[in-house]
């Protein structure tokens, strides 16, 4: 299997076995692995998922467990390939993108580990007070706001548009010097496929599923976490097909 599926496909295409493969097997058995196992009433099995350690404040938790670092390998695999690529792309406008995109993603992953707090406090053997202590900038309990939420319906919206519609609306409109970084058409199904294994996750959580000896899960109020994984996994397919795309942005047609 190609270690890029984009590559040699012309423009967004990919072959049926290949989209298939990336967009849905992949994403499925991702999917049942992770929500089987935290679902399945095993607590080992559980805590390979997401642990729970009662001595580190519950925030950080998941932190530990193969659902974030899953979550922290995807995004550190974009930041690579975004930062390698500013370093070869020949056109000035290119690396700049490329640059932009690796210090957008490396404030998100920054974020996530929130800014490897969970691993001080770990080496101290105790948790840091959140009213003192700010773990990242998008929940801030020391500063008392959560734009958690916010950013959250944020995020669905412009991934949404750019994901779902703008795939969509470009076989029918040009969208003029974006059109050749406009995601392939099987970001669509495959957005369609994560949704069903939200609803899923969301679903066993409210039938209670998570609870082991009378204590729910270490993904409390935080189910979205499943979801959040598969969302990464297809910003790292994104960032392949950018890598394969060449060039990036389509040049303005001049007429004699």
């Amino acid at each position: 299997m190609k270690w890029n599926p984009f590559s040699g496909a012309p423009g967004q295409a990919l072959t049926r076995r290949d989209g298939l493969v990336y967009f849905v097997l992949v994403p499925a058995c991702i999917n049942l692995l992770l929500i089987g196992l935290y679902f399945s009433g095993d607590q080992l099995a559980q805590y390979l998922v997401a642990p729970r350690i009662e001595w580190l404040n519950k925030r950080s938790w998941r932190e530990f467990g193969a659902l974030e670092q899953l979550q922290n390998l995807f995004l550190l695999c974009v930041i690579l390939l975004f930062l390698l690529q500013s370093l070869r792309r020949e056109r000035i406008v290119e690396r700049l993108f490329f640059l932009a995109g690796s210090l957008m993603m490396g404030f998100l992953f920054l974020e996530e580990v929130d800014y490897g707090l969970h691993i001080y406090e770990y080496s101290l053997g105790y948790s840091l007070d959140e009213e003192e202590v700010a773990r990242n900038l998008h929940n801030n309990e020391a500063l008392g706001y959560s734009l958690t939420d916010r950013l959250k319906r944020i995020s669905d919206t412009l991934m949404f548009i750019w994901f779902i519609l703008a795939p969509l609306v470009s076989t029918k409109v040009s969208l003029g010097p974006l059109q050749n970084i406009v995601p392939s058409r099987w970001f669509v199904l495959g957005f369609c496929v994560i949704l069903v294994f939200s609803e899923l996750a969301h679903y066993l959580d409210d039938q209670g599923l998570d609870l082991i000896d009378g204590l729910k899960g270490a993904l409390v109020d935080n189910i979205s976490e499943f979801r959040e994984t598969s969302n990464y996994y297809f910003y790292l397919l994104y960032a392949l097909q950018l890598v394969a795309t060449r060039p990036l942005f389509r040049q303005a047609q001049t007429h004699a």
